[in-house]
């Protein structure tokens, strides 16, 4: 009995185990549905926008707003470095005239709020690169800072150290090629702004000039119209009624 077992077993444990044919698995299973991707076409930049972009870029002094704020930030990165060596000023301490020492103590102050006017301006320049107004005041301010960091570099080096001046002085000589960077690009801002005003100013009188030629015989003749005097709003005035008096006397009795 035992044997007739295992021979059962022998024959149909093959065939259990043995696995699905792919004909027959493709005959069972549903045949799957082709999915379908959607092409996403690459972006095409307008043709008069490049063609604008190329036609500035070739214009002498352009720049980039990349490029502007590339400056900017290293100006920001300047302005770091002279406050901190500012903090290290001790005018107290030297040997010098109090006229001197109040003329030095003052040019510290007046360039501290040069360059917080300079921070506001540097600010509103990096936001619009494209600021006449903003890039104008920023080069104008940094014209204004030089010399008194020159002054204040020469000053330190006969008073205290020369090699504490030449820091500043090293602070200038950058700051100075900074502005000298962004020259090209104020004069190339304010040539475009003046261009655009001609060309509205031109584009203005052609168009009056259109227009009346355009609207030339269709007003028609002249109306004469008779003078007359104008007419003015009549005032009139609310006479004011007396007010009687009522005593509070008692009437007096007759005898």
């Amino acid at each position: 009995m035992k044997w007739l077992i295992r021979l059962s077993a022998a024959f149909l444990l093959p065939a259990f185990l043995c696995p699905i044919s792919r004909a027959q698995q493709g005959a069972s299973t549903p045949p799957t549905e082709q999915i379908t991707t959607e092409t996403i076409p690459k972006p095409v930049q307008n043709p008069g926008i490049v063609a604008g972009m190329l036609a500035k870029s070739a214009v002498p002094g352009y720049m980039s707003p990349d490029d502007v704020k590339a400056i900017l930030d290293q100006e920001r990165l300047l302005e770091y470095r002279i406050n901190d060596l500012m903090t290290d000023l001790r005018p107290n301490r030297w040997k010098m005239p109090e006229t001197a020492r109040a003329s030095f103590n003052q040019t510290i102050a007046t360039m501290k709020s040069q360059m917080e006017i300079l921070k506001g301006w540097r600010t509103a320049f990096a936001e619009r690169p494209d600021s006449m107004s903003a890039g104008f005041r920023v080069y104008t301010t940094m014209g204004a800072i030089l010399p008194r960091l020159d002054g204040v570099a020469r000053t330190i080096s006969q008073v205290d150290s020369p090699s504490f001046g030449a820091q500043f002085d090293e602070a200038a000589g950058k700051l100075f090629d900074m502005q000298q960077k962004l020259a090209p690009y104020i004069a190339f801002l304010l040539q475009n702004q003046d261009s655009i005003v001609q060309a509205m100013e031109g584009n203005l009188a052609t168009c009056q000039t259109d227009l009346g030629h355009a609207l030339k015989g269709q007003s028609g003749r002249p109306k004469w119209m008779r003078n007359s005097a104008p007419t003015r709003a009549r005032r009139t005035r609310v006479k004011s009624q007396p007010t009687k008096t009522t005593s509070t006397s008692e009437p007096r009795k007759k005898p």
